[in-house]
């Protein structure tokens, strides 16, 4: 692949896919696609498959996230299970991926233990022609996937 777009990835039904141009630093943040037709929210994979394909990402960067033992079963499971088809996609779009944890982004980026607020201020610092993409809590994930996305490339 020629093309110079890296995706950034905070999985999860609130996170989101941060496409980042690596040549004119632009950046393409969406919410994680969504289905909300069944009993519970799950992600869109046709949407997520549309996204990737049309911007044709030479690399994706996943924050690599494992349940935690607050986390409750159906819960941790359906995670989980979000974070297995992220990896099918791109594994089946023949992205490769690097897994990032989450300690190692947030200690490059001095968010260890910061709320999501301090996120969400740092990607408006960094990208501040998308603010408006993270101007709400519930978007503290769509934020997130752009400091992944610029994390996975400096």
């Amino acid at each position: 692949m020629d093309s110079k777009i890296c995706l950034g990835i905070d999985p999860g039904i609130s996170g989101g896919l941060s496409f980042l141009n690596l040549d004119s630093g632009e950046l393409t943040p969406y919410r994680m696609p969504v289905d909300k037709s069944g009993k519970r929210t799950e992600l869109d994979i046709c949407e997520i498959i549309r996204l990737i394909r049309l911007h044709k990402p030479c690399r994706a960067n996943l924050e690599a996230v494992h349940a935690m033992p607050r986390d409750g079963g159906v819960g941790a499971f359906a995670f989980g299970k979000g974070f297995g088809i992220l990896l099918g996609i791109l594994a089946t779009l023949e992205v490769p991926v690097r897994l990032i944890p989450p300690q190692t982004w947030k200690k490059h980026y001095d968010l260890i233990k910061a709320d999501k607020e301090k996120s969400r201020e740092l990607a408006s610092r960094l990208f501040p022609s998308n603010v408006d993409s993270w101007r709400f809590k519930r978007d503290d994930g769509v934020a997130e996937s752009a400091l992944i996305a610029r994390y996975g490339n400096e």
